[in-house]
């Protein structure tokens, strides 16, 4: 289900524009590791596939759980530009839902923020 899920993430996070706004360019989200990507644009989003296994409360085959890192890539000065960023994919993906071709996908939600990482 992975495949339908990312296209679906993928559409959800192209197709806001105010998301968009914030970020290099309507091409600045990636299902990808940023280390693949050639001199990318900065801001820009990574997301991947960080977990998934059916879901123990229902039968295997009807209802599975997926785990997505999304990861915000900035080079600023500004203390504004990530924020933005997290709290406008917070709005569009928190408590919110996913439309795939299989199905709608319920319940996205923010598993746990991770504390800001600056490298040295």
């Amino acid at each position: 289900m992975s495949n339908v899920t990312k296209t679906a993430l993928y559409a959800k996070l192209t197709g806001d524009a105010t998301l968009i706004g914030l970020l290099a360019s309507a091409t600045a989200v990636y299902n990808a590791n940023l280390n693949k990507l050639n001199q990318p644009a900065f801001p820009l989003i990574t997301f991947r596939e960080a977990d998934g296994s059916a879901d123990p409360r229902a039968r295997e085959e009807t209802l599975d759980s997926e785990i997505f890192e999304i990861e915000i890539w900035a080079k600023t000065e500004s203390a504004t530009v990530v924020p933005l960023i997290h709290n406008r994919l917070d709005a569009l993906l928190h408590n919110g839902s996913l439309t795939l071709a299989t199905g709608t996908l319920y319940d996205c939600y923010r598993q746990t923020q991770i504390p800001d990482q600056y490298d040295a």
